[in-house]
Protein backbone atom coordinates (compact mmCIF):
# COMPACT_ATOMS: atom_id res chain seq x y z
CA UNK A 1 0.00 0.00 0.00
CA UNK A 2 1.74 3.37 -1.19
CA UNK A 3 1.02 6.60 1.03
CA UNK A 4 0.94 9.41 -0.69
CA UNK A 5 3.00 11.51 0.43
CA UNK A 6 0.66 14.47 1.50
CA UNK A 7 -1.03 11.89 3.53
CA UNK A 8 -2.18 14.05 7.17
CA UNK A 9 0.04 12.96 9.47
CA UNK A 10 -2.93 12.02 11.50
CA UNK A 11 -3.81 9.54 9.44
CA UNK A 12 -0.02 7.53 9.49
CA UNK A 13 0.29 4.65 11.57
CA UNK A 14 3.20 4.90 14.31
CA UNK A 15 5.64 2.70 11.85
CA UNK A 16 4.98 5.79 8.84
CA UNK A 17 5.77 8.09 11.13
CA UNK A 18 8.47 6.64 13.50
CA UNK A 19 10.36 6.15 9.69
CA UNK A 20 9.61 10.03 8.66
CA UNK A 21 11.94 11.05 11.86
CA UNK A 22 14.65 8.73 10.76
CA UNK A 23 14.91 9.61 7.41
CA UNK A 24 14.81 13.09 8.29
CA UNK A 25 17.69 12.07 10.82
CA UNK A 26 19.58 10.08 8.75
CA UNK A 27 19.60 13.05 5.90
CA UNK A 28 20.39 15.21 8.67
CA UNK A 29 23.97 14.85 7.79
CA UNK A 30 23.03 15.00 4.13
CA UNK A 31 23.72 11.14 3.18
CA UNK A 32 21.93 8.35 4.15
CA UNK A 33 24.56 5.32 5.32
CA UNK A 34 24.44 1.59 5.11
CA UNK A 35 24.81 1.48 9.11
CA UNK A 36 21.57 3.68 9.61
CA UNK A 37 19.65 2.14 7.52
CA UNK A 38 20.09 -1.28 9.07
CA UNK A 39 19.79 0.35 12.79
CA UNK A 40 16.70 1.94 11.32
CA UNK A 41 15.32 -2.04 10.26
CA UNK A 42 16.63 -3.63 13.29
CA UNK A 43 14.59 -0.49 14.82
CA UNK A 44 11.60 -1.91 13.60
CA UNK A 45 12.09 -5.39 15.29
CA UNK A 46 12.18 -3.48 18.28
CA UNK A 47 9.03 -1.04 17.99
CA UNK A 48 7.10 -2.75 16.31
CA UNK A 49 7.64 -6.63 16.67
CA UNK A 50 4.60 -7.45 13.94
CA UNK A 51 5.67 -5.57 10.98
CA UNK A 52 6.04 -6.39 7.10
CA UNK A 53 9.34 -5.63 6.37
CA UNK A 54 8.29 -5.74 2.93
CA UNK A 55 5.93 -2.90 3.38
CA UNK A 56 8.12 -1.62 6.05
CA UNK A 57 10.92 -1.14 2.86
CA UNK A 58 8.19 0.81 0.39
CA UNK A 59 7.78 2.98 3.12
CA UNK A 60 11.35 4.03 3.40
CA UNK A 61 11.71 4.43 -0.26
CA UNK A 62 8.38 6.35 -0.62
CA UNK A 63 9.15 8.59 2.00
CA UNK A 64 12.66 9.22 1.13
CA UNK A 65 11.37 10.26 -2.32
CA UNK A 66 8.93 13.03 -0.65
CA UNK A 67 11.61 14.27 2.20
CA UNK A 68 14.48 14.41 -0.15
CA UNK A 69 12.35 17.11 -2.19
CA UNK A 70 12.47 18.81 1.07
CA UNK A 71 14.88 21.60 2.54
CA UNK A 72 16.52 21.02 5.75
CA UNK A 73 15.00 23.27 7.93
CA UNK A 74 11.03 21.74 6.18
CA UNK A 75 12.33 18.28 7.12
CA UNK A 76 13.06 19.54 10.67
CA UNK A 77 9.46 21.12 11.53
CA UNK A 78 7.85 17.59 9.31
CA UNK A 79 9.77 15.50 11.66
CA UNK A 80 9.07 17.71 15.04
CA UNK A 81 5.63 17.33 13.47
CA UNK A 82 5.58 13.64 13.10
CA UNK A 83 7.06 13.41 17.14
CA UNK A 84 4.05 15.37 18.31
CA UNK A 85 1.92 12.66 16.36
CA UNK A 86 3.41 10.09 17.96
CA UNK A 87 2.32 11.09 21.29
CA UNK A 88 -1.59 10.06 19.86
CA UNK A 89 0.24 6.62 20.18
CA UNK A 90 2.80 6.41 22.57
CA UNK A 91 3.14 7.77 26.14
CA UNK A 92 5.26 11.01 26.72
CA UNK A 93 7.50 7.92 28.99
CA UNK A 94 7.77 5.47 25.74
CA UNK A 95 9.09 8.39 23.34
CA UNK A 96 11.37 9.78 25.58
CA UNK A 97 12.61 6.08 26.81
CA UNK A 98 11.67 3.80 23.85
CA UNK A 99 11.49 5.71 20.61
CA UNK A 100 14.35 7.79 21.55
CA UNK A 101 16.86 5.56 22.05
CA UNK A 102 16.31 3.90 18.72
CA UNK A 103 16.90 7.32 17.08
CA UNK A 104 20.21 7.98 18.81
CA UNK A 105 21.53 4.87 18.13
CA UNK A 106 20.49 5.31 13.83
CA UNK A 107 22.78 8.34 14.40
CA UNK A 108 25.73 7.00 15.97
CA UNK A 109 25.84 3.80 13.78
CA UNK A 110 27.67 5.05 11.29
CA UNK A 111 30.36 5.80 14.42
CA UNK A 112 30.03 9.76 13.76
CA UNK A 113 27.51 11.45 15.26
CA UNK A 114 27.76 15.12 13.07
CA UNK A 115 26.34 18.66 14.74
CA UNK A 116 23.38 18.63 12.37
CA UNK A 117 22.19 15.23 13.58
CA UNK A 118 22.94 16.00 17.15
CA UNK A 119 21.12 19.05 16.72
CA UNK A 120 18.21 16.95 14.74
CA UNK A 121 18.19 15.27 18.13
CA UNK A 122 17.47 17.62 21.21
CA UNK A 123 14.81 19.22 18.72
CA UNK A 124 13.15 15.94 18.71
CA UNK A 125 13.98 15.05 22.30
CA UNK A 126 12.51 18.75 22.77
CA UNK A 127 8.77 17.56 21.33
CA UNK A 128 8.83 14.21 23.11
CA UNK A 129 9.72 15.97 26.23
CA UNK A 130 6.82 18.52 25.94
CA UNK A 131 4.08 15.95 25.12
Amino acid sequence: MNVPADTPLNELTPLELFTRISICLLLADGRMDFEERETWAKSLYELFPDHNPDHALEILMNSTLFLNELSASARLEHAKDCADHLGQFYSREDCITKIYPQLEAMAESDGVVMSSEDDFLLQIKGVFEKQ
